[in-house]
């Protein structure tokens, strides 16, 4: 948690999620012009926000794997159905 005040406006998770993580990778030459003009023709603002849209992609496929391989789950009679959320405790 920070010892610094916080103002009225901000809380400790507001604080947190405003961080970032820098990660250093290692490409190809090619694959790394590759990138580079992408972004100079002005499909990305930047090199970091080409990476953060693939990262994104990747999240969004593996949520519908996940989910997919769920309904298979219930297909095949292995999943319970809840009438509520208070069925989950």
């Amino acid at each position: 948690m920070p010892s610094f005040p916080l103002d009225n406006n901000q809380n400790c998770n507001t604080i947190y999620n405003n961080m970032r993580a820098v990660l250093n990778i290692s490409l190809p030459q090619t694959m790394a012009n590759d990138v580079k003009n992408y972004v100079a023709e002005g499909q990305y603002s930047t090199v970091s926000e080409f990476f953060r849209h693939l990262v994104r992609g990747w999240q969004e496929d593996k949520l519908v794997r996940e989910l997919n391989k769920s309904r298979e789950e219930i297909k095949a009679g292995k999943g319970v159905y809840l009438k509520s959320l208070r069925d989950l405790r």
